[in-house]
């Protein structure tokens, strides 16, 4: 991959972490904020527990989504970015633009799907 793009996908990675970087933060903050909307019930109560545990959990996936980023900037960094770690083959450009993070080739990703590898 050249240069050019190499630089494009670095730049839209780095977006894409402060959109997720700051999303996390949000949702933690709201996750771990008190209700101070007068009495509950248990009723209440249970409801503001589950959302509180939708909240943390959605905040779970964007930490492993960041993490994935940060693997994709590393292999920028490395001159390795744009090819599967598994078979070695180019990642075709379109899968790149959809997920930019994406480490594998469009067939290794069936395949573990699959769990053929």
């Amino acid at each position: 991959m050249d240069k050019k793009k190499t630089e494009y996908f670095r730049q839209v990675l780095l977006a894409k972490r402060r959109d997720l970087a700051g999303e996390v933060d949000n949702l933690r903050h709201e996750g771990l904020a008190p209700v101070e909307d007068g009495p509950m019930d248990s009723g209440d109560d249970a409801a503001n527990t589950y959302a509180k545990t939708v909240s943390l959990g959605i905040s779970e996936t964007e930490r492993e989504m960041i993490r994935q980023i940060d693997e994709a900037l590393d292999r920028i960094e490395a001159g390795e970015y744009g090819i599967c770690v598994d078979c070695n083959e180019k990642i075709a450009e379109a899968r790149l633009k959809a997920v930019p993070y994406a480490d594998l080739c469009i067939n290794c990703k069936s395949d573990r799907e699959r769990g053929v590898h």
